[in-house]
């Protein structure tokens, strides 16, 4: 029987109990139009501002969507086989690496 979680409403808890869910092997994990999607509805969170210290002056949601994609599809194309495997690339990966850009730049202010 298929399990109904509504894992990529609002809000960052929601997706960290998707993102575990998916570890689990509970749920599918999320593909780029669904993370991107989530990423621009919540594009006051930490992968949106990742973008925009990565340049990208998106301010609506369909625009913060294709900057997560322009981002997620560089990497899908330039990391190496390998080095995807390690870092588990994935739409979760690529929205955790955005959240950490925007946190570990502020070091540096």
């Amino acid at each position: 029987k298929a399990i109904k979680l509504t894992c990529f409403s609002s809000g960052l808890t929601p997706l960290q109990f998707c993102n575990n869910a998916v570890d689990l092997k509970i749920c599918n994990p999320p593909g780029v139009e669904e993370m991107a999607a989530w990423v621009g509805e919540n594009q006051h969170l930490g992968a949106g501002n990742g973008l925009q210290v990565l340049g990208f002056q998106a301010d609506l949601r369909k625009g913060v969507e294709a900057a997560f994609k322009v981002i997620y599809w560089h990497l899908e194309q330039h990391l190496h086989e390998e080095d995807k495997v390690v870092l588990r690339f994935s739409p979760i990966f690529v929205e955790h690496l955005l959240c950490k850009v925007a946190r570990f730049s502020r070091q540096f202010e």
